[in-house]
């Protein structure tokens, strides 16, 4: 058996917990969960599927843009031919 009573122990410093990081993190996963608690999720979906319906349509116009292009072209050229064909009925 030994005794430790009249031994002196040079003890070091214990490694920081990491409670002030844990603290941090808590107080951030608080004020997020009460702007969740705040929060109107029908309104929150409704803005996500507004995002989501504009992003296909986009996709879409992406994939017809050179026919859009050529139909508006074709459309400006009839045009012009009636302007001067009513340009010449008028003299």
């Amino acid at each position: 058996m030994i005794d430790i009573k009249d031994s002196k122990v040079a003890l070091s410093a214990l490694p920081e917990t990491g409670a002030k990081q844990i603290e941090s993190v808590i107080q951030g996963l608080d004020a997020e969960n009460e702007a969740l608690r705040k929060s109107d999720p029908a309104k929150e979906i409704e803005i996500l599927e507004s995002e989501l319906r504009t992003l296909k349509h986009k996709k879409v116009l992406g994939t017809q843009y050179a026919d859009i292009e050529k139909y508006i072209r074709k459309i400006k050229q009839i045009l012009a031919q009636f302007h001067l064909v009513l340009h010449l009925i008028q003299y």
